[in-house]
């Protein structure tokens, strides 16, 4: 078996750490398996960590979601009959509004306002 040399003030620090009574009297490698005791077994829990920190996240249910273009299309003839729009932002490039780097569903709320007073309103999120 190899042997090792210590610095002695490795060998009292380690003494230091795993003494139970003060004057008792322990070799050194009773003392370096006391320590090596004192080390948790077990690493980190991969799905412990995960679990609190999926806990932390907010709570996506409480986030509303945008209302959806299809039910409004329903209402508005004129879009109706020109074909399937699935986004705001699709409805808005059809009537040549520019929406930049804004809300589709909040640019097309203003314009029909300004412009089509008669469309049923933008439904709010």
């Amino acid at each position: 078996m190899p042997s090792y040399h210590v610095d002695e003030k490795v060998a009292s620090r380690i003494e230091l750490l795993v003494k139970k009574q003060p004057f008792e009297n322990i070799t050194f490698n009773e003392a370096l398996i006391r320590l090596l005791e004192l080390i948790p077994s077990e690493g980190p829990n991969a799905d412990k960590i995960l679990e609190s920190l999926l806990e932390s996240l907010p709570d996506k249910s409480k986030v509303k979601s945008s209302p959806r273009p299809s039910e409004w299309i329903k209402e508005v003839p004129e879009l109706n009959m020109r074909g399937r729009f699935s986004t705001w932002k699709s409805i808005c490039d059809f009537l040549d509004i520019d929406v930049g780097t804004d809300s589709a569903r909040r640019k097309l709320q203003a314009w029909v306002a300004r412009n089509k007073p008669n469309w049923p309103k933008v439904p709010e999120v």
